[in-house]
């Protein structure tokens, strides 16, 4: 990010960079977070991920059941850590209905400038279509979440290759504060992050209702 950043040299009131000592522990570099700390957050991080994955995916051919954590408990510990297991899913299931609702209205009220008055209006909306969506049966949920995902990549490249003579470190990351500074930053990150989660822990409620498991499962979690 530093590298294709531009207009990062000096601060929002013009004053110079302040240096600091490259043997620091936490030193800060031109784009202004901390470099050595974020190398040990990103690695863990991914080595994390990937072998949640592997985890994942083994569990899913092993046990094609839909159900995805609640099973898994089922199976190894025993139906306590099974109840507490759907509990954690329900709750998780609620939370991020919620925040979808209110992510789609703020993207629309970004785009079409819709008075914060009908924002009820427009989660009640989205909740009733996305839960006909369950009511009509696991097929027609994953066929939306193909096209969707499918729509969303294509707007996604799109995105990126349209932003790369505006990138700004400064502008899009420093002036919007989102910038590591403190472990109270780190928290208010975690909401974006769990996402990545969900994409890995969706992958085996797909399982039951996929062709030859052991072989697909694995497949669509690489490519994907």
């Amino acid at each position: 990010m530093c590298r294709v950043s531009v207009d990062i040299s000096r601060s929002q009131h013009g004053a110079a960079p302040i240096r600091e000592s490259s043997s620091a522990v936490g030193s800060r570099d031109r784009c202004g977070h901390q470099r050595p700390i974020l190398r040990l957050a990103v690695v863990p991080h991914r080595r994390l991920r990937r072998n949640a994955a592997h985890l994942v995916y083994k569990l899913s051919a092993t046990i094609p059941a839909g159900g995805g954590p609640y099973i898994f408990a089922l199976h190894a510990i025993g139906p306590r850590a099974a109840f507490f297991s759907g509990l954690a899913e329900t709750l998780k299931g609620i939370a991020v209905s919620a925040s979808t609702f209110y992510t789609i209205y703020s993207y629309l009220q970004a785009l079409f400038d819709i008075d914060v008055m009908f924002a009820p209006v427009f989660v009640v909306t989205f909740g009733f279509l996305l839960l006909s969506l369950n009511i009509f049966g696991v097929q027609a949920s994953f066929r939306m979440q193909a096209c969707s995902t499918t729509l969303c990549v294509l707007l996604l490249l799109i995105m990126f290759f349209s932003a790369i003579p505006h990138l700004s470190y400064n502008r899009w990351v420093v002036e919007q504060n989102w910038e590591f500074t403190s472990l109270d930053s780190t928290i208010h990150a975690i909401p974006s992050a769990m996402w990545f989660y969900l994409g890995t822990e969706g992958l085996p409620l797909a399982s039951d209702e996929t062709i030859e498991p052991e072989k697909n499962v694995p497949l669509g979690l690489f490519l994907s």
